[in-house]
């Protein structure tokens, strides 16, 4: 399962910035590592993916304000090296700004948030860009009958610890497809400073993967006969001519044997 992510790499090659041109809450929020989006756009972090990357809204003003994602398609970032298109996730400091998900929130008079990033449920990245990213990665489309997908935050299989930048590079730009104005749908890119990176999986495609293959069974009978022995002396060749005229030697001496077994017929 997911085997081919152990071999994924961040090439260590020149980045440059680009140029400008719900239902019940039991529901909502997924478990382990892990966010959930559901067909109209909204997304719901778990509370281990909450704790692991400080993601939970702090008051107006403090300090520390907590982490939200970069959301990144391989297309678009060909610095990450993993064989097959897929997307990444990658935890930001909002501090640093133009963050995917989790970026923000509104406070009370008091200056708390009005929310928890746990009941939040923001829409609007998931509606413009991770469902249709997820159609054009994935192939997994959310309808009437499909409302939601757990995706998976998945560190390197082998290490289990994050993707980082090679070489002691610490500076990488990150690809953003502006979504609003006169250049919506165009590529930009964001400056990040010591990023780690995380590929996000859908769960329907980790939990195909690991589904045995069922084996049919026609016959309880002969389902529960023991398998037949097969000879050992038997020497395989690469020579089809030669096998099938072996082959066809020994059923013409066995019917020759068998014709000789039986009785003589009169006419």
């Amino acid at each position: 399962m997911l085997d081919f992510l152990a071999t994924a790499t961040v090439a260590d090659v020149a980045e440059t910035a680009a140029s400008r041109k719900g239902g019940p809450r039991k529901q909502r929020n997924p478990e382990g590592l892990a966010i959930r989006i559901f067909k109209d756009g909204s997304i719901w972090p778990s509370t281990e993916l909450v704790s692991k990357f400080d993601l939970e809204y702090t008051n107006k003003g403090e300090m520390q304000q907590g982490c939200g994602f970069d959301i990144i398609d391989t297309n678009l970032y060909p610095t990450f090296q993993v064989g097959k298109r897929v997307i990444l996730i990658s935890p930001v400091n909002r501090k640093a700004g133009k963050v995917d998900i989790f970026a923000s929130t509104t406070y009370n008079d008091d200056d708390t948030p009005k929310s928890s990033v746990l009941d939040q449920g923001a829409k609007t990245f998931g509606k413009e860009t991770l469902l249709p990213m997820l159609k054009d990665v994935y192939d997994i489309e959310l309808t009437d009958d499909k409302e939601w997908e757990d995706l998976m935050v998945v560190a390197h299989p082998v290490t289990n610890e994050p993707w980082t930048l090679p070489n002691g590079r610490q500076i990488a730009y990150i690809p953003k497809t502006i979504s609003r104005g006169d250049a919506k749908g165009q590529v930009s890119t964001v400056r990040r400073e010591l990023p780690t990176f995380y590929v996000l999986v859908p769960a329907t495609i980790v939990n195909a993967e690991q589904q045995p293959k069922a084996v049919p069974v026609e016959d309880e009978t002969v389902a529960n006969q023991p398998e037949p022995v097969e000879s050992t002396s038997m020497e395989l060749t690469d020579n089809p001519t030669t096998y099938a005229e072996e082959s066809s030697m020994n059923m013409a001496e066995a019917e020759a044997e068998v014709s000789e077994s039986l009785p003589a017929t009169t006419e």
